[in-house]
């Protein structure tokens, strides 16, 4: 120890001696100061405007755009080579590295030493994070110091690695510029390494591992994961050894045998404990976020446990369909990716994929000009040529009619869906048509939710006139029940969904009679009836033409609907249009409801009826108003105990609340948020199950104490000019004193 320790005090006497150091630092605080001064004027601008900022830990530290660790992680590979080249190569040039080469020194001493070395010096060269970190802890409430110190962790690890291989690219030449110019090298190879192999899944395990670009994102946002930090630890390790070996090398002359084996040996333990490492089962996870936003919710986790078997994941891709891309072989670590926070709580998901290609109903690929007269086999395989996809990975025609057959491949437009398998049940997860496009945690615990439990049977009633759940105009259900590209469409949210007469209601959980126009006739009314007494939940949609016909309903459940419709609420907008908002009482309801009501969001619909609930009581019915335009109620919810469960029933005075129109038109100057109203009366008719509802505790670190206005100069002056010449002082007074001794 004595020996390393003398090794590491020289190396570093030389490190702060060296201007290169002292200038390299300078800027670095420049750079960060930049970043952190531009952060904290972005707070100070939101705070002087009034708006509503949240998270300021991570604006100030992770942010994508601001943050300091990100810039610093930006900037890393820049200034590293710079420090490391003239570790053994300057000793090689200068004739001492004979003296430690006969000296009792051993080879792995002397790379301790310097390693060593470079890890204190990596504390300086880390300071303005950590002196950040403690300027901001005063200044944001609640401000989240575990996971900011968990950011500058993964920083230092990286430090730590880009040292490593510094350490061993100077052990390779005499000369430091080249030794600085080969570590860029080396980690722009380390960069570049996982974009290949991708198709061959070993290949494709051992490249991800290797790639040291994106490595410490996890710790930046919070997260400890084993895998990376054995990562950090492997790479490390890997390159301080071949350090020690090449010095060794020039005492003891191995054969070339001798310096392959132990070469592949080094080679060999790092490549086990990448395969060890990511492995799902032995990946450990610590999210040390104040608000663990790094996980699943609970509601989520809790929906894991209850899958106690292996969990299938079959993906599958239409090489001439939409969204392929993501799909591809190429894009497999960062397709799994997404499910990772569930594969921390269950590692034995097996995901799968399936290629074929089959002409889609738009044709959206055949119609490029580039390929008019091929056959949609010549249009695949040039394809298949473009995106250098094998075509061994395809399936045959015989098998493609075979899983058309089982899937129905065409009722998805052979687009790219995936199918979750476990224990007999499936579920399916699209893509959906908006920013987002992939399936959010909601979408995905609720398909889970289904091969737990089953999903919630809804009917929309047919045959006498009512919306219909395939029409796509803009008085049908189709947005609402059945349109597989749109995110909130029931059948993305847990609910099984299809069109029933009145013989057959029985197996449904909810039915929906969204403004019937022909009467139900005797025997209509009677399954009704039966359906009500039950216990049957029930969302009843009116509209001026279809009060008279749902009457004998509205009867049984003691309401009433207004005979004219109510004016509109903006008459300067559209004289017909209602706008309705949340009621306080509605909260009760569902939780999501309390959120619309606070951000201010309403419910649209033309010629809205008023609901008249007064008489519900006498039908044992509580009443719950839902929403009210400015002269009356136009929804409200009823609940009774019947004999089987707790019995729900919405009722709402304008069918046209739920139909395509009103789902996806915007009113100018109404914030409207009609599928809000969707979903949360679909969860309270569902008695919660679905859609699931994630709750995640929000941010607390809101909050910026001290900063206002007057320190817009002064924190640009402080950051971006005081700190780097105050630090540019510092090592100017320290080399001259150094000099003049």
């Amino acid at each position: 120890m004595r020996k390393i320790r003398t090794i590491m005090n020289n190396e570093l006497k030389l490190l702060f001696c060296s201007p290169i150091a002292w200038l390299l630092l300078v800027i670095l605080f420049v750079q960060t100061g930049i970043s952190y001064s531009g952060a904290l004027l972005a707070i100070i601008r939101s705070k002087i405007l009034a708006y509503g900022m949240e998270n300021m830990s991570a604006v100030l530290f992770s942010n994508e755009w601001t943050g300091v660790l990100v810039s610093l992680q930006s900037y890393m590979y820049l200034y590293v080579p710079l420090l490391t080249m003239g570790l053994v190569s300057r000793d090689r040039q200068s004739g001492t590295s004979k003296l430690l080469e006969s000296s009792p020194v051993t080879p792995w001493q002397t790379v301790c030493g310097k390693f060593c070395a470079m890890a204190v010096f990596g504390l300086a060269f880390l300071s303005e994070a950590i002196i950040y970190a403690a300027i901001s802890w005063p200044l944001v409430e609640n401000f989240d110091i575990l996971a900011v110190c968990t950011g500058i962790l993964g920083i230092y690890l990286l430090y730590l690695a880009y040292s490593a291989i510094g350490l061993y690219m100077s052990s390779l030449t005499s000369y430091p510029i080249v030794a600085a110019v080969g570590t860029l090298a080396a980690l722009f190879a380390m960069n570049l390494i996982p974009r290949f192999g991708q198709d061959i899944p070993v290949m494709r395990d051992i490249a991800y591992w290797i790639g040291i670009s994106g490595r410490a994102d996890s710790f930046i946002a919070g997260m400890i994961c084993s895998e990376d930090l054995a990562y950090y630890i492997g790479v490390t390790m890997f390159f301080l050894a071949l350090c020690v070996f090449r010095l060794d090398s020039f005492r003891t002359r191995p054969t070339l045998g001798k310096s392959l084996l132990r070469h592949g040996c080094a080679a060999l333990l790092l490549f086990i404990l990448a395969f060890a490492s990511s492995r799902p089962a032995f990946k450990l996870y610590a999210d040390a976020t104040q608000v663990k936003s790094n996980t699943l919710t609970v509601q989520s986790q809790e929906v894991v446990s209850r899958l106690d078997g292996p969990l299938e994941i079959t993906t599958y891709v239409n090489i001439l369909g939409k969204d392929a891309y993501y799909g591809y072989p190429k894009n497999y670590l960062n397709d799994v990716s997404r499910f990772s926070r569930y594969t921390r709580f269950k590692p034995d998901i097996d995901f799968k994929y399936v290629y074929y290609y089959h002409d889609t109903p738009d044709g959206r690929i055949a119609s490029r000009p580039r390929y008019r007269g091929m056959t949609t086999p010549e249009i695949a395989r040039a394809v298949m040529k473009t995106e250098r996809l094998k075509e061994k990975i395809f399936i045959d025609s015989t098998a493609l009619a075979s899983l058309d057959a089982s899937l129905d491949l065409a009722s998805e437009g052979y687009n790219f869906f995936r199918v979750l398998r476990y224990g007999g049940r499936e579920a399916r997860l699209r893509m959906y048509d908006d920013m987002d496009k992939h399936p959010a945690e909601t979408e995905i615990t609720a398909a889970m939710k289904i091969l737990a439990q089953g999903p919630v049977k809804v009917g929309i009633l047919s045959g006498h006139g009512e919306r219909a759940m395939d029409a796509t105009g803009e008085k049908g259900l189709y947005t609402m029940a059945a349109d597989k590209t749109f995110r909130y469409s029931l059948i993305n949210q847990g609910f099984e969904v299809s069109a029933t007469g009145c013989d057959s209601l029985d197996r449904f959980d909810i039915l929906v009679i969204a403004d019937p126009r022909e009467h139900f006739g005797e025997a209509g009314i009677e399954a009704l009836r039966r359906f009500i007494d039950r216990g049957g939940n029930l969302l009843i949609a009116a509209k001026k033409y279809s009060r008279q016909v749902l009457e004998p309903l509205s009867s049984l459940l003691g309401i009433e609907f207004s005979a004219e419709p109510l004016p509109g609420s903006y008459p300067e907008l559209d004289p017909a249009l209602c706008v309705a908002e949340f009621t306080h009482s509605a909260c009760s309801l569902s939780p999501m409801i309390h959120s619309y009501r606070r951000e201010g969001y309403v419910v649209c619909g033309p010629a809205s009826l008023a609901v008249d609930c007064s008489g519900a009581a006498s039908k044992g019915f509580a009443v719950t108003e839902i929403l009210r335009d400015p002269k009356a109620c136009v929804a409200c919810a009823l609940e009774r105990d019947s004999s089987a469960a707790r019995q729900r029933i919405v009722v709402l005075g304008d069918a046209d609340f739920i139909t395509n129109g009103e789902m996806m038109t915007t009113h100018t100057g109404v914030n409207a948020a009609n599928y809000g109203l969707v979903m949360e009366t679909m969860r309270y008719l569902s008695g919660g199950e679905y859609p699931v509802y994630m709750y995640r505790q929000p941010p607390i670190d809101n909050h910026m104490r001290l900063l206002d206005r007057s320190w817009k100069k002064p924190v640009k002056y402080i950051f971006r000019w005081i700190l780097p010449l105050l630090l540019l002082l510092a090592g100017a007074i320290f080399l001259i004193r150094r000099r003049s001794r």
